[in-house]
């Protein structure tokens, strides 16, 4: 819908969507092998800096 270009190898887009911020996240599905589904091995610590600074300006 938005083409952020999210897959396996790109995990974190941000998009401004009817004027306001948007983080997404591509995480596996819970079911498919390997690694824990979580926002830490899926994200790059930047990234999930990033991402925990946009949650505590909205909170």
């Amino acid at each position: 819908m938005f083409d952020l270009g999210l897959d396996g190898e790109h995990r974190y887009a941000e998009h401004v969507h009817d004027g306001r911020p948007r983080a997404f996240v591509y995480l596996d599905h819970p079911s498919s092998g390997g690694k824990k589904k979580r926002f830490a091995t899926a994200l790059t610590p930047e990234q999930l800096d990033r991402l925990r600074a946009g949650f505590a300006v909205t909170t």
